[in-house]
This record gives structure tokens, sequence and C-alpha cells, in this order.
């Protein structure tokens, strides 16, 4: 296992990932469009997230 590849840095990694999209989706609307979007945003992103971490792990990359 690299030191990327590690369970907390892999957390921190896709962790930081997530928030990135989320500042950039937040920053593509208004205050009022991501008050009202921000749940299912979020929700979204996550939901790719562990996408991208299933279909890592099936690769063997994790």
């Amino acid at each position: 296992m690299t030191a990327r590849t590690t369970p907390i840095a892999l957390r921190v990694h896709v962790e930081s990932q997530i928030e990135k999209e989320l500042a950039r989706c937040e920053r593509g609307m208004t205050p009022e469009q991501w008050c009202e979007h921000r749940d299912w945003v979020r929700d979204y992103v996550v939901t790719g997230a562990r996408e991208w971490l299933r279909n890592k792990a099936r690769e063997g990359q994790l």
C-alpha cells in the first residue's frame, strides 16, 4: 500500500476532492440557488466519489 492509498490518506484525498467540487458548484450559482440546490448537489457529488472509489478498487488501484 502506498502512502496515498492508506485509508487515512485516501479519505483525506476524497474529502478534499468533494469539497473542491462543492465549492466549484457553489461559485456557479447565486446564494439563493445554492441554498435551494445544495443538498441534492452534495448527494450527487458524494455518490460520484463513491463510484470512483468502487471503480478504482475494482481495477486493483487501491
